[in-house]
């Protein structure tokens, strides 16, 4: 991983706990909001891929890494409370939550109208808070025994978080196989699993108390981006599923060959490039809503961000036309070159925008031109129709 130029902050939340985070990039804040067994620095990778177009801070959680410690009796409302505090020093209103990070910015979504679109990957959510209560009493039980490897293969099991493969192991195996890796960990700023696992004594109670039902959601007012990777597990799945139909402003976007780690660096089992190109599509979505020229009620036409943001638009509609035309074709083969190395996105939901596609990101119906070119083309056809 190459040494990124971040600079490191902190700030004091409501009950005086230090929340530290890093900072690097130039553009839009967005705060990533990182999930169990690891710490801001395990998202680095992403903030790097993101950092040309964005600001981006990573927090650490508290109870692990710049962060002060958990308290007796800490829970999700401190925990929102912390990224409100990062959000009002930073000014941001995109946040990216991934697991236990995105059931977290989910719930400070519904008390803060500063966060104007949220992106979620896999919240961790188990079917029912039974379920989940009794999954964390075996993990405190287990924990109190000084069993550590033991705790973490229950908490890896009750969330699916891993492989199919590990997902099926005895108890007893995954436990053996974890033993080694819980306080290894590679070059750079993370922290082990052994050192991390008394934080999910709090994180798995705040998931008891969001399990079950969601009815609350609805009123998230956020423009909200589900991401999930196709080799998650079924459980992992259903919870995408859940929030989808809870909450009111939702997009999914399933990136294939994927599972939970999928957002962390490469280090560490991840594949930040395919989750940084979601993220980019989505939070620069609003600065590339297409503007209107006053004189003569025309969008200006899209194009895609590595080919410039927009392109102005002639007075005339005859001329408007072609130029979206032209526009139209050049967001064809951009998106032909991209082809070989862009995996399809199977992308649901939409409801919105009432907009279903269909065998791949930013295609309708298969056919590879981007939603806001075929509007450049739409719109000013429909104009010069209504000139005649």
């Amino acid at each position: 991983m190459n040494a990124s130029p971040f600079t490191t902050h902190a700030v004091s939340s409501k009950d005086g706990t230090t929340i530290g985070y890093r900072q690097l990039g130039q553009g839009p804040g967005i705060v990533v909001l990182h999930g169990s067994m690891s710490s801001g620095y395990y998202h680095l990778e992403v903030a790097e891929a993101l950092s040309d177009a964005f600001t981006v801070y990573l927090p650490d959680r508290r109870g692990r890494g710049l962060s002060g410690a958990y308290q007796d009796g800490d829970g999700i409302q401190q925990e929102v409370e912390d990224l409100e505090a990062v959000l009002a020093r930073t000014g941001a209103q995109n946040v990216f939550g991934v697991s236990v990070g995105a059931v977290i910015a989910l719930q400070a979504a519904l008390a803060q109208p500063a966060i104007s679109r949220l992106a979620l990957y896999e919240p961790l959510l188990l079917p029912d808070a039974a379920t989940a209560s009794a999954m964390m009493a075996r993990y405190d039980q287990q924990m109190a025994a000084g069993k550590v490897t033991a705790a973490l293969s229950t908490a890896m099991k009750g969330g699916q978080m891993g492989s199919a493969v590990m997902n099926a192991m005895p108890h007893w195996l995954l436990s053996a196989l974890t033993r080694p890796m819980a306080n290894w960990t590679p070059k750079g700023d993370y922290i082990a699993f052994a050192d991390l696992a008394p934080a999910l004594h709090y994180e798995g109670h705040e998931i008891v108390g969001m399990s079950g039902s969601l009815d609350m959601m609805k009123d998230v007012h956020a423009d909200v981006l589900l991401l999930g990777g196709s080799k998650s597990s079924a459980l992992i799945k259903d919870a995408l599923t859940r929030v989808e139909r809870a909450v009111p402003s939702t997009r999914r976007m399933e990136l294939p060959g994927l599972n939970h780690s999928a957002p962390w660096n490469k280090q560490v089992r991840g594949n930040p490039e395919l989750v940084a190109r979601a993220l980019r599509g989505f939070f620069q979505a609003a600065a590339l809503t297409p503007a209107l020229n006053t004189s003569c009620l025309l969008p200006v036409a899209w194009m895609p961000p590595s080919t410039g943001n927009r392109l102005q638009l002639p007075a005339r509609p005859a001329s408007a036309m072609a130029h979206t035309a032209r526009t139209a074709k050049r967001c064809w083969q951009h998106q032909r070159s991209r082809a070989a190395i862009t995996p399809p996105v199977i992308m649901s939901g939409s409801r919105r925008r009432g907009v279903r596609s269909h065998g791949g990101a930013g295609k309708i119906f298969g056919i590879g031109i981007p939603f806001r070119a075929i509007y450049g083309i739409a719109v000013p056809l429909v104009c010069r129709l209504m000139r005649t």
